[in-house]
């Protein structure tokens, strides 16, 4: 496999897990949860690795504040257990 389609399969998967934390929380109606926030993180984090390959600065700004988000609002949930 070369690098350019290992880039694109990252960027293939992480679109899809990003698309599918989105319509787990709205066509479930759920409020955000682990299961949200983790297929946020993980499809954030594999379209970075995606775009350190097919460089493109202002998405892998937006993939990587977008991880970080999904982060916070996994320490919010674990916080809220605790």
């Amino acid at each position: 496999m070369t690098l350019a389609i290992l880039g694109n399969v990252l960027g293939i998967v992480g679109a899809l897990g990003v698309l599918a934390g989105y319509a787990y929380q709205t066509f479930g109606k759920r409020s955000a949860d682990v299961t949200y926030y983790l297929l946020n993180l993980v499809g954030a984090l594999l379209l970075a690795g995606s775009l350190t390959i097919h460089v493109n600065v202002a998405s892998l700004t937006l993939n990587i504040i977008w991880a970080a988000i999904a982060v916070y609002g996994l320490f919010g949930l674990w916080r809220a257990r605790a």
